[in-house]
């Protein structure tokens, strides 16, 4: 009768006991440490919420203080000049007497830029001050015999230094945003933030209309203000510490900004200012809370965790300006911080102790167990002697010993009733390693990309499958140019293989050249790249020589050619080696005697495989 073979118990992924233990245990304590964190990180972020919003609250209301007190006057100088004007005690018609009024406005309001005073008729009055500090009188007149335009410039005592009139008229106050502004609304108008012609500062102009007695518009009355001196304001009151506070209008430009001054000012146009002003971690917190007005979102950048509160500026001006408060986490949280370090060295050292009392406990359990497995070996190849099984205070491995003694006297009995050669058949039948290949020798190489997991993260997803197609391309070029077939590739690695499908003699040294011509071509990749601004692919390599079950592997639907066996997981883990020297190709001592040409190695000594208890003896290849 034929016999069948037994399910292969070898196959799939297979753990120890003890590793299953201390794996066990160390995920139960992991997400125990990861719950703690995660609430102390909760804490932390509440907190520091309750921080900012203190200081976003302190910082608006002296920041609509403030700016109450550096707009009002202009807001109640322009209704007063309306005023004296309906009143004619400010009459257009008396040129020299609004000038000498709007001068003086200019002398103790230094805030204000110019006053501008234009009619109906189309006449316009405007002293203004003076990158230099002096006042100059625009006049145009549109007399209908002869209409002109005329400039009085004054010294800084304020007398008439120089008077230069030309004909005709270029400039139509009708037609200014403040004029038509004023008039539209009948009644106090501000336009929106715009660069003063003559200076090239920020400002707003505050204009108020002049009705007649009869109802008619007469004129208006515009004051420009300069609005550096509120980015002085906040630069005082936001001092030093990280992120910054500004005041943005309806169309997101910066109206004031501690950055902003006299003399810089002028270079930052109003159209890319925030981008200008603001630091790339500050435009990022920024962009999230205007995304999330909530304020919840904070953004997590190497010069710390910034969170961001946009708020109008005042209930009258909602959709005109708002405050932003741009503020680093660190500097709220820093003793909580230190509490949670300390909180977590104690977390740490329980920890250990706990790993320490956890390993003893899985050693007690599994030592018996591992020495049992021993003794089943050794009945596998029917050595059926008597030997002393380690006691455990386990239950079920007191019984799985005192099977394996009834099983050992039951084979024993069973061996005298049948020849010895089909016990072990019977026994050891079926564990056929070549079903779908066949074991051979070959070369293996593993390769890798260094840090490529956040250099996925911080790149465009397109600009990285791009350039890692070509870096992908260009070593599998090199790979097939000498002999060698990718196996398969493991996302920025590769899996290559030597003296498979075909058998080569010479498959240790294609390898190692294989690697040499790969690393210089991954410098010519990378110059050309970090010549581009893209970031560099540093790679390693690790080869092996070995034997290897080599064939299809898989199902009848799909299955895959390629090589398993320890020769291959030594191959991956030279790969990794390279991390912890420092190098780039590092080949084992089997591929080094297996080379027919010489190379440049060096010893870099013995090293741990994982799943091997002998050492094996690496070199780097140059």
């Amino acid at each position: 009768m034929p016999l069948t073979s037994p399910t292969d118990q070898t196959t799939g992924v297979s753990l120890s006991l003890r590793l299953t233990i201390l794996s066990v245990f160390l995920i139960m304590l992991l997400v125990t440490v990861v719950a703690i964190m995660a609430n102390n990180h909760q804490k932390n972020v509440t907190q520091a919420r309750i921080l900012m919003n203190q200081l976003v609250d302190q910082v608006m209301q002296t920041t609509v203080m403030t700016t109450d007190a550096f707009m009002a006057p202009a807001d109640r100088l322009a209704r007063i000049s309306g005023s004296l004007w309906r009143e004619e005690l400010l009459s257009p018609d008396n040129r020299d007497r609004v000038e000498r009024y709007a001068i003086e406005v200019l002398k103790t309001h230094p805030q204000l830029a110019m006053v501008n005073v234009g009619d109906e008729h189309g006449n316009f009055l405007m002293p203004k001050r003076m990158p230099d500090g002096t006042i100059a009188t625009k006049i145009v007149e549109r007399a209908p015999a002869s209409p002109f335009t005329m400039w009085k410039y004054r010294d800084l005592q304020g007398r008439v230094a120089r008077v230069v009139r030309t004909e005709g008229v270029d400039y139509d106050p009708r037609t200014r945003p403040w004029y038509r502004g004023a008039k539209d609304a009948r009644g106090l108008f501000r336009t929106a933030v715009y660069l003063f012609y003559t200076d090239g500062q920020p400002g707003i102009t505050i204009s108020y209309p002049v009705f007649g007695r009869a109802g008619d518009l007469a004129g208006v009355v515009g004051l420009d203000v300069e609005l550096v001196g509120l980015s002085d304001f906040l630069r005082n009151l936001w001092g030093e510490r990280a992120g910054t506070v500004f005041l943005l209008d309806r169309e997101g430009r910066i109206v004031a900004h501690p950055h902003l001054t006299r003399d810089t000012a002028p270079t930052q146009p109003l159209t890319r200012a925030r981008t200008s002003l603001l630091k790339p971690e500050e435009e990022l917190a920024y962009e999230a809370a205007h995304r999330d007005p909530s304020g919840e979102s904070g953004v997590s950048t190497p010069q710390g965790t910034y969170f961001a509160e946009i708020r109008p500026l005042t209930s009258e001006q909602k959709s005109a300006w708002q405050v932003v408060v741009i503020a680093r986490e660190e500097d709220f949280l820093a003793s909580v911080r230190e509490t949670n370090r300390l909180a977590a060295i104690i977390s740490l050292g329980v920890a250990l102790l706990a790993l320490a009392a956890a390993t003893r406990l899985s050693r007690s359990i599994a030592d018996p167990i591992r020495a049992l497995t021993r003794d089943a070996d050794r009945i596998s190849q029917l050595d059926l002697e008597d030997r002393p099984l380690p006691r455990s205070f386990i239950w079920e491995v007191r019984q799985m010993a005192d099977a394996m003694a009834h099983m050992r006297t039951g084979l024993r009995a069973f061996r005298r009733y049948v020849p010895e050669r089909l016990v072990r058949q019977l026994i050891q039948m079926g564990q056929d390693a070549r079903v779908g290949g066949e074991l051979r020798e070959v070369t293996i190489m593993f390769t890798d990309v260094e840090g490529f997991s956040p250099l996925a993260e911080s790149m465009d997803p397109q600009e990285l499958l791009g350039q890692l197609s070509q870096y992908l391309a260009e070593l599998t070029e090199i790979i097939h140019a000498h002999g060698g077939t990718v196996d398969k590739y493991l996302g920025d690695g590769m899996m290559i293989l030597w003296g498979a499908p075909l058998p080569q003699a010479d498959q240790a040294d294609r390898a190692c050249q294989t690697a040499l011509c790969c690393k210089r071509r991954v410098a010519e990749l990378n110059a050309a790249w970090e010549a581009e601004g893209r970031p560099v692919f540093r790679t390693r390599f690790g080869i092996h020589t070995g034997r290897a079950v080599v064939g299809n592997i898989g199902s009848e639907s799909r299955m895959d050619y390629t090589a398993v066996g320890d020769s291959v997981n030594v191959a991956a883990r030279l790969q990794e080696v390279n991390k912890e020297h420092g190098t780039t190709i590092l080949i084992s001592q089997a591929t080094r005697e297996r080379c027919q040409k010489q190379f440049d190695l060096r010893l870099m000594g013995e090293v741990e495989v994982r799943g091997r208890r002998q050492t094996l003896a690496v070199f780097e290849l140059q």
